[in-house]
């Protein structure tokens, strides 16, 4: 209608421009510490991410560098959580604090005493000369200011950190303080050896536990035939002569072990093929006859008569000449369990190197092999299983080496001598030992 006044719009503009301008300054005026963010970082340094931010949100940072691993690598991602929080995850330290003044945010350290602990959390300033271990060991020990220190676990060895802030070590057993040595940056190294499972699953120190893995033995080497009684001395020759080729003799299986600081103890079981090639001949002579010739003949006068007298050679005529010749690649077949000591006289953080001894208690299991005969040397047959020891017994004796590949995992390559105290044959006058040399090589994993 002409010429009548609106004063209630404008009212209700005005109203609801002041409103929005309340709530302008009321955001303006909110802390960023409570602003929830979302961020995702995938292998960003800790200085990049707290760029990323203070460019999102507006605010700036101020901070030592080295007091937060600006170089640290951050993979994490937030979903609408408080930027308090976000910092406290990204630190990862609780005695940094950190402050807004203004548009900024100060990152400072606190008070190493005031950190909020949890029941399963403790700390431990100065400088303890040895943790031992608890029945009830807290799951997270905070160690302040400590110079070097060694954590010792199943799959590290003696790895040595130096700590110039607060860390987090989690850890079983023991962890020992030795001198100082050159600084590091904190927490650089500690982090391979952080496992949320530790306290579970780490059950022995470093270096030390159960193992298997797989191995392959060469066993060059022959064997030896002995006898005390003198008739059997040319039998004994023709066996020594009959198998003097030698031929590949191996073993393979599975090994496992226990080791304890200096000390260990191993066994597994293996197949394990003897032998040797045998190779024998001789000609056999049947039947014959003997044929006698005139070779000279003459005559005298006696009287009026003529006497005749001859001269006459006889020589052997063989009737039947033949060759007999065998060979056969004479194999034995065991099931071999060893057990050993080992003594480790030297190691470092990758490789180890340690003497065993022990005896291998071998199962027979089958037979393929050729013998002469003791009381007739052209007779020669198959050895039959009667004919030997189930089991064989030997000692051994030799030296080894431990190389790592990763923490839980390595090679390993073993010399040794074996030495067989028993004989092959069974009621036998002759003895059969092998002294065989043994070349192995194994992988392994820990537990």
């Amino acid at each position: 209608m002409p010429g009548k006044k609106r004063y209630p719009v404008i009212i209700l503009f005005v109203f609801l421009f002041l409103l929005l301008q309340v709530r302008v300054v009321v955001a303006q005026q909110q802390p960023f510490l409570s602003k929830r963010v979302s961020f995702s970082f995938s292998d960003m340094p800790l200085s990049s991410v707290l760029h990323v931010i203070g460019n999102r949100t507006g605010v700036k940072f101020s901070y030592n560098p080295e007091l937060v691993q600006s170089g640290r690598r951050i993979n994490r991602k937030f979903t609408n959580t408080p930027l308090s929080e976000v910092l406290k995850q990204l630190l990862n330290d609780p005695t940094i604090s950190f402050r807004e003044i203004g548009n900024q945010i100060v990152l400072y350290r606190g008070d190493p005493s005031l950190i909020p602990l949890e029941p399963n959390q403790s700390l431990i300033v100065g400088k303890p000369q040895i943790l031992a271990s608890q029945k009830k060991m807290p799951d997270t020990i905070f160690i302040y200011r400590l110079d070097t220190l060694i954590i010792n676990r199943t799959d590290t060895v003696f790895h040595s950190v130096s700590i110039i802030h607060l860390d987090t070590i989690r850890m079983t057993d023991t962890v020992f303080v030795e001198k100082s040595k050159p600084t590091q940056k904190p927490g650089k190294d500690l982090r391979n050896n952080f496992n949320k499972n530790s306290v579970k699953h780490r059950k022995f120190l470093e270096n030390n536990g159960f193992y298997s893995g797989l191995y392959f033995e060469i066993l060059p080497g022959s064997a030896s035939y002995t006898s005390g009684a003198p008739e059997s001395q040319d039998y004994l020759s023709l066996l020594q002569q009959s198998n003097a080729a030698t031929m590949t003799k191996y073993s393979a299986g599975v090994v496992a072990g226990y080791d304890y600081l200096l000390v260990g103890i191993r066994t597994g079981v293996g197949f394990t093929s003897l032998g040797e090639k045998f190779d024998y001949s001789f000609n056999l002579e049947t039947g014959g006859f003997f044929k006698t010739d005139t070779v000279e003949r003459y005559y005298t006068l006696t009287g009026i008569d003529t006497s005749w007298f001859y001269i006459t050679d006889s020589s052997w005529i063989p009737k039947d000449n033949k060759k007999y010749t065998y060979q056969n690649p004479n194999s034995y077949k065991y099931i071999d369990v060893p057990l050993a000591l080992k003594f480790r006289f030297w190691q470092n953080e990758s490789i180890e190197i340690y003497a065993m001894a022990g005896f291998n208690a071998a199962f027979l299991v089958s037979v393929d092999a050729m013998h002469i005969t003791a009381g007739d040397s052209h007779l020669v047959v198959k050895a039959e299983r009667s004919e030997m020891n189930n089991v064989l017994f030997s000692w051994h004796a030799g030296m080894g080496s431990a190389i790592k590949l990763t923490p839980r995992s390595g090679i390993l390559a073993e010399v040794c001598y074996r030495k067989q105290t028993n004989s092959q044959f069974k009621n036998s006058e002759i003895k059969k030992q092998y002294g065989l040399m043994g070349l192995k090589i194994g992988a392994y994993v820990k537990f």
